[in-house]
C-alpha cells in the first residue's frame, strides 16, 4: 500500500511538472502571436498612410468616396486592435478563441485595403 501511495505522489508530480510546461509553452505562443498582431497593425497603419498620401490627386468625387471608405477601413482596424487589447487579458483557455476573432479581423482588413487601393488607385 505504502507503494501505491508514492507511486501516486510520483506520477502527480510529473502529471503537474508536464501542465507547466504545456503553460508556459501556450504562453510564449500567446505572447508570441500579439507580437506579430501588433507589428501586422503597425503595418498596416503606415500602409493606410501611404494610401492616404497617394489620394491627394483623387477628383473631388472620388476622394469623398475615398474618405468615406477609409474612415470604415480605420474603423475595422481600431476593432482589430480592440480585440488584441481583449486577447492580452484572455485566459489561456480563451485566447485562441480571441486569436481566431484577431484572424478574421486581419483578413478583413486586408481584403477591404486591397479592395481600396485597386479601385481608387490606378497603375
Amino acid at each position: 500500500m505504502k507503494r501505491y501511495w508514492i507511486v501516486m505522489a510520483v506520477f502527480c508530480l510529473i502529471c503537474s511538472g508536464s501542465l507547466n510546461v504545456f503553460g508556459d509553452e501556450q504562453k510564449d505562443q500567446k505572447d508570441e502571436y500579439q507580437k506579430q498582431t501588433e507589428s501586422k497593425l503597425t503595418e498596416f497603419k503606415q500602409k493606410l498612410e501611404e494610401l492616404q498620401v497617394r489620394a491627394v490627386d483623387l477628383k473631388e468625387d472620388s476622394k469623398e468616396q475615398f474618405n468615406l471608405k477609409m474612415e470604415e477601413l480605420k474603423e475595422k482596424k481600431a476593432a482589430a486592435q480592440k480585440k488584441l487589447e481583449k486577447m492580452k487579458s484572455a485566459s489561456d483557455e480563451d485566447w485562441k478563441k480571441v486569436k481566431a476573432e484577431i484572424d478574421s479581423a486581419l483578413e478583413d482588413l486586408n481584403q477591404r485595403f486591397n479592395n481600396i487601393k485597386h479601385h481608387f488607385m490606378k497603375p
